[in-house]
């Protein structure tokens, strides 16, 4: 097993980013990472949407605050601890629980802000996670 660090989405638009997992490899999700710059007017609606699919249906979901005043930034952390947030002024950064999903070929990540507003921008997204060859 390998660790692999994918900084590129197969999808990003401002509110929403895709990682499918390539053909002839099978992920165990370690953590996915997203920057967001935030309008103003998002909260207290706006938060943050984590889906794990086949390609079809979502087989895990999870949720995670905003943190931060409007506008600001925000990074977000899935991963496999529990919840906290912490902001200084307009920057937060959020960490929300998430499981080590194995996720085989053509399974998507998908990120999605919730309760968007002008502004809102996905500007980075990672995924890091072990990986092994399906063959």
């Amino acid at each position: 097993m390998t660790v692999k660090v994918v900084t590129r989405p197969d999808s990003l638009t401002a509110t929403t980013f895709t990682f499918v997992v390539p053909a002839g490899e099978i992920w165990s999700l370690r953590s996915v990472v997203v920057n967001v710059t935030r309008g103003a007017g998002g909260a207290p609606g706006r938060a943050y949407r984590l889906d794990i699919t086949n390609g079809t249906s979502v087989v895990s979901a999870f949720g995670a605050a905003d943190a931060g005043t409007d506008p600001g930034t925000c990074e977000i952390t899935w991963c496999q601890a529990p919840a906290g947030a912490d902001a200084t002024g307009n920057a937060g950064i959020v960490s929300a629980p998430m499981r080590a999903d194995r996720c085989p070929t053509g399974y998507q990540i998908i990120g999605t802000i919730t309760g968007s507003v002008a502004g809102d921008l996905i500007t980075a997204a990672t995924v890091w996670c072990d990986f092994v060859n399906a063959s």
